[in-house]
């Protein structure tokens, strides 16, 4: 008599897009809640050839913090069929203290397979991916587009390039270079009012070559910059 065995249903944390798995495409890979707009869409689309099962839910950035979130995600849990397009929402619910910058808060996706009779024997493997949600209230709306050109490139005593954000929005950089010797190749979000240190040393004076990404996920080429030595 052949026994059957039932596998038990994985589960993998990830910080990638879902759609380089799974198929289960989102339409961003960030996401940005503007205060005047009140409300973000998630949009979700199944290429696969199988149902799964979506849960969703926000976190703060900062584990530790227990505090009750200010936003919801609806529906939390939903099936979505193969080849079907699904649309989440998330609305705020309750007020977020900090008005003068944007802060960053964690939407959690995690697609789960639906389970059948033809396929029970099989190793069944849920995904959560993490995407990053950026709050921006009304009263710093009108500046974010060109915020980017606020960036200062520092030096400090020990010859390390330092980046500096005094604007009230995350600033994602990457390609960072200066006379063609290339200092940083992967992106790099600095937060609001707060300074980088990248840990590498600048040799000789010269033009701050960088890029950006936009709010669409856009790369752009940004102007170039001149080293500043921080006092």
């Amino acid at each position: 008599m052949i026994k059957k065995t039932k596998l038990t249903i994985l589960s993998i944390f990830s910080i990638l897009p879902i759609y380089g798995y799974t198929s289960i495409e989102i339409n961003k890979d960030k996401f940005i809640f503007i205060e005047s707009n009140n409300q973000e869409i998630i949009e979700i689309k199944n290429n696969t050839n199988s149902d799964y099962f979506i849960q969703s839910w926000i976190s703060y950035y900062d584990e530790n913090n227990d505090d009750e979130l200010p936003f919801m995600i609806t529906p939390p849990l939903f099936k979505i069929e193969k080849d079907e397009n699904y649309s989440l929402k998330i609305f705020k619910i309750d007020e977020i203290e900090k008005k003068d910058r944007e802060t960053l808060y964690r939407i959690n996706i995690k697609r789960i397979p639906v389970l059948s009779d033809s396929n029970e024997n099989l190793l069944h493997i849920s995904m959560n991916s993490v995407y990053n949600l950026i709050y921006r209230p009304t009263s710093i709306e009108k500046n974010a587009k060109d915020a980017y050109n606020k960036i200062e490139f520092l030096k400090n005593k020990s010859n390390e390039l330092i980046i500096n954000n005094p604007t009230p929005y995350f600033i994602t950089l990457l390609n960072i270079s200066c006379n063609d010797v290339l200092l940083v190749n992967k992106s790099k979000t600095i937060p609001p009012f707060k300074k980088w240190n990248t840990k590498n040393k600048i040799k000789k004076d010269g033009l701050i070559k960088w890029k950006t990404i936009d709010q669409f996920g856009v790369e752009i080429n940004a102007t170039d910059k001149a080293i500043i030595n921080e006092d």
